[in-house]
């Protein structure tokens, strides 16, 4: 691996082929370097991997900004094609080499036959499926899968990262709200939170508000007035909870969508029959 991005974490994970193949060392890591791209290289020796290693190399996934895998013709691998095939579902942002599988070629000192070859090449094509079906472009060479990984990373510097957010949100103050983020594979969902009697029960209750998405491609700026809007709306509930007229609350911002449909459609009735 080389340099240190952010939090000591790596932008691009090499994933996919490994055993004694070399598009790392050979192609892929040179174009990373050149573009001043950190990376993680997870390739080990020959039988040195084991499940241990499992844990360590699934948060070093997490925590990559870009995932790149080559499911080359040098490898028999299936768990490349599952795990690329799972977090493109995900949106995870990915960049992918797809090579089919010839019968007559030698691997590891054996030969595949028709039958062999053919079975690879249906993982290859369903992974070949998700990708087109998730708009993920598809290369057949390491070069311009990682030139397309190098590009995914500078679209990604320039996005909002979760501790960034969180940083945002330790700087505002409005009574006594608390601002919540998780963090998705798209964005953050940021949702407001206190302790305050149920306007229903009259019992102390934590009370949470909806859900408001904040895109990555936000500036700091665009965050803010974000969350104000959040506050607003969560005022605005609260106004509809406690404003009553002969003692109900006739703007409740707890009606059913379906019950205000057949509530139209009663006064739309009650308008026909009276014309």
């Amino acid at each position: 691996m080389t340099g240190n991005h952010k939090n000591n974490t790596m932008e691009v994970f090499l994933g996919g082929a490994c055993g004694r193949t070399t598009w790392r060392q050979d192609i892929a890591i040179p174009i990373l370097e050149r573009e001043k791209v950190t990376y993680h290289n997870p390739q080990m020796g020959v039988g040195e991997w084991t499940v241990d290693d499992e844990k360590g190399e699934m948060l070093t996934k997490d925590e990559a900004e870009v995932l790149m895998f080559v499911v080359s013709r040098e490898t028999r691998g299936v768990a490349a094609v599952a795990e690329a095939a799972y977090l493109i579902g995900a949106d995870v942002p990915t960049a992918l080499c797809l090579q089919y599988m010839e019968a007559g070629t030698v691997i590891e000192g054996k030969t595949l036959d028709q039958y062999e070859a053919d079975d690879l090449n249906r993982g290859r094509v369903f992974l070949k499926s998700m990708a087109e079906k998730h708009g993920v472009p598809i290369f057949d060479t390491v070069e311009k899968c990682t030139e397309y990984a190098v590009e995914l990373v500078r679209r990604q510097r320039g996005c909002l990262k979760l501790d960034d957010v969180r940083e945002i949100v330790d700087d505002l103050e409005c009574k006594n709200l608390a601002f919540n983020i998780e963090e998705t594979r798209s964005g953050f969902l940021l949702w407001i939170s206190t302790e305050e009697k149920c306007a229903y029960t009259d019992v102390d209750t934590v009370q949470h508000g909806r859900k408001w998405f904040i895109a990555r491609e936000l500036k700091k700026s665009e965050v803010i007035q974000t969350i104000f809007k959040a506050v607003m709306t969560w005022q605005e509930h609260e106004a509809r909870e406690h404003f009553k007229y002969q003692g109900h609350r006739i703007f409740g911002p707890h009606f059913k969508v379906d019950e205000l449909v057949a509530l139209c459609q009663e006064r739309k009735e009650k308008a026909l029959k009276r014309s």
